[in-house]
């Protein structure tokens, strides 16, 4: 599982769930969904939040192996953090911290650098150059498509995904 929270325009908690888990030797993730934090952002409740919400998708918890989060006090500190709490639970639960939120901190304390900041400001300035035009962006689609499959990874994406800058790690599709 995966919890950041996010606070929602109707002012309320929630923490995305998402489930990593290996099929036919494939690692894949899956969004199950916002969990509301209704009672609190303790470790304790939202390890009870997270354990319902895993129980009421139909897997077992006794079956994790794994949860990562960010860095954060309620769900990593070592005695009564969310993490902890899951794992006197289920001990084959293991913590490890988000790899991509701790990607996110380092590259976000770069940007103070202006190099990196002329970057970001460059690499939005190209996205939008291409998203305001119709014409701009048929035309990208289509050098794309007569790139030989191997160049790109054998990816077809043709559209380029403008950045977020708070989360620009989940963005890596661009």
């Amino acid at each position: 599982t995966n919890g950041s929270l996010i606070l929602q325009p109707a002012n309320l908690e929630q923490m995305p769930l998402i489930l990593r888990y290996v099929h036919e030797f494939v690692v894949k993730e899956e969004f199950l969904g916002f969990v509301n934090c209704d009672t609190g952002v303790s470790g304790a409740a939202l390890a009870g939040k997270i354990t319902d919400a895993v129980r009421g998708w139909n897997l077992d918890p006794m079956k994790w192996r794994g949860q990562g989060y960010d860095g954060a006090a309620n769900m990593a500190g070592r005695l009564n953090g969310c993490a902890a709490v899951i794992q006197r639970h289920f001990p084959m639960t293991l913590y490890c911290h988000c790899n991509a939120h701790a990607l996110n901190l380092c590259v976000m304390g770069l940007s103070q650098i202006p190099l990196v900041s002329s970057m970001w400001v460059t690499l939005k300035e190209v996205s939008l150059y291409f998203e305001n035009s119709p014409k701009r962006q048929q035309k990208l689609e289509s050098v794309i498509n007569s790139l030989p499959a191997e160049t790109i990874n054998n990816s077809r994406k043709a559209k380029l995904i403008s950045l977020c800058r708070t989360r620009w790690v989940h963005r890596h599709t661009a």
